[in-house]
């Protein structure tokens, strides 16, 4: 069964929707608070894989144990507050705890990568060169985001391809993007 991490979880509702809309998946829900996991724990099923841990300290996973990284904000902080050495380091985390690739995300389907995924059915996700996936959501315009995602790769000595995708809801009060990064080994 695919391993999802759920990166910098909170309290979002986020949380129950990984747990509800990914059958078949064990997702794991981290946060460095302790106040947000005691929350989660009293709110999500006793089954439920919850842990305190802070990513800029390294996270507490062998390496490739996860198929994706589903991310809501984590690593935005440290990009919108200039915490450039903490999103090199939790890029660098990302980058070890993440599988070698595999056709993983919405929409699969059986002839490769995802129709209508995440990077807009152009998905490289089953290429043998590259590696696991890491699911980004953010506020910030991929002028922006992109950037930011491409320095903290480049010095944590990781190399990513990255898309980004509008995924704001109809009408939306705050425009939101969905940028996939696709690890290169």
């Amino acid at each position: 069964n695919p391993h999802v991490l759920h990166l910098g979880c909170g309290t979002s509702r986020w949380c129950e929707l990984l747990e509800n809309e990914l059958p078949g998946c064990s997702v794991t829900h981290l946060d460095a608070s302790t106040e947000a996991t005691k929350v989660l724990r009293a709110r999500l099923p006793e089954s439920a894989s919850i842990i305190t841990a802070d990513a800029t300290l390294g996270l507490p996973f062998a390496r490739g144990t996860f198929d994706a990284v589903v991310d809501k904000g984590a690593i935005d902080v440290f990009f919108a507050t200039g915490q450039h050495q903490a999103a090199a380091t939790v890029m660098a985390e990302v980058a070890r705890v993440l599988k070698k690739a595999k056709n993983f995300g919405a929409g699969e389907s059986s002839g490769g990568g995802p129709s209508g995924g995440p990077s807009g059915g152009e998905s490289s996700h089953g290429e043998s060169s590259q590696g696991g996936v890491y699911y980004m959501v953010s506020g910030e315009s991929p002028e922006l985001r992109v950037p930011s995602f491409q320095s903290a790769a480049k010095a944590s000595g990781t190399r990513w391809k990255v898309t980004s995708q509008d995924a704001s809801l109809p009408d939306p009060q705050y425009q939101t993007f969905l940028f996939t990064g696709t690890l290169e080994r």
